[in-house]
């Protein structure tokens, strides 16, 4: 995925996304070049490409819910407030009001809930400058096994929320009244990142890093870990993909139209919007 001003959302073999020579590229100025995609609004975070975001998605998100404090999690409008101490109290229960509880990921700014948002929701669509470099994956997408996560603590059952061991549980009802209390127990009063394979706790794991790690453990996975490209790739998707070994066919998700039904893959194939990481699609 590959922006320009912040707007545009194009397919990956475009390497570029607008700027001097678009039209040139592989998919021509119909995939590449923003100005010939102005009549293509983007219906959700993933795009599909090519196409345009509206320009106010980058501020609003829930607004057919309410948001938790950091805005990561979108519950339920009948919960009244999002997270905190006694969320699996409220109209809707833990499932709808406890961000440590959700696993669906946001898909538009409506959400819709329960649901939680990327952290590079905001990010990803605010104006960046073209000449600037995707930045590098985060570490701890590189991070294979997910009993390697939240090693020094406990994680709930999304896996998004590291606690300390003495909660005895993380997340759920009741989290308020264990040991160390909502500040340590409940994903929604947590606002730290976890930074290392450690944590520590108590923190929270950016979602892409917690799917991605899961994810093509028979290939290799792109940024975002929505598209699972083959081994002999090397790396999946970004300039250059069709350059690979394997060609656009194997290395590039723009090229890879096959769904993937289990952890492993099989590559090259994209994972569904709604694959949290389940061993079976």
């Amino acid at each position: 995925r590959h922006h320009d001003g912040g707007v545009e959302l194009k397919t990956r073999q475009c390497g570029e996304c607008g700027g001097p020579g678009c039209d040139t590229r592989p998919g021509g100025s119909e995939l590449c070049c923003g100005g010939s995609m102005k009549d293509k609004p983007c219906t959700s975070f993933d795009g599909p490409p090519p196409c345009v975001y509206p320009s106010s998605w980058a501020q609003d998100r829930c607004t057919e819910g309410v948001s938790d404090a950091q805005g990561l999690a979108c519950c339920a409008r009948s919960c009244g407030r999002c997270g905190g101490p006694g969320c699996d109290l409220l109209p809707g229960g833990p499932t709808a009001c406890c961000g440590g509880s959700i696993s669906d990921t946001c898909s538009s700014p409506a959400g819709p809930p329960p649901c939680l948002y990327p952290e590079s929701w905001g990010a990803c669509l605010q104006q960046q400058p073209t000449a600037v470099p995707p930045p590098p994956p985060s570490p701890l997408a590189s991070v294979a096994p997910l009993e390697l996560f939240c090693i020094v603590g406990i994680s709930d059952a999304s896996g998004v929320v590291c606690c300390p061991s003495s909660c005895g549980q993380c997340g759920g009802p009741g989290c308020d009244l264990r040991p160390g209390g909502a500040s340590q127990c409940c994903g929604g009063t947590i606002e730290a990142r976890c930074d290392t394979a450690s944590g520590p706790p108590p923190c929270l794991y950016p979602l892409a890093a917690r799917l991605s790690s899961a994810r093509c453990q028979a290939g290799v996975p792109d940024t975002s870990g929505g598209v699972c490209c083959a081994k002999v790739c090397g790396q999946c998707g970004g300039p250059g993909c069709d350059t690979r070994p394997g060609g656009p066919l194997l290395c590039c998700g723009g090229s890879i139209s096959n769904t993937c039904k289990t952890l492993a893959g099989p590559p090259p194939c994209k994972y569904p919007a709604d694959h949290g990481g389940k061993d079976e699609l």
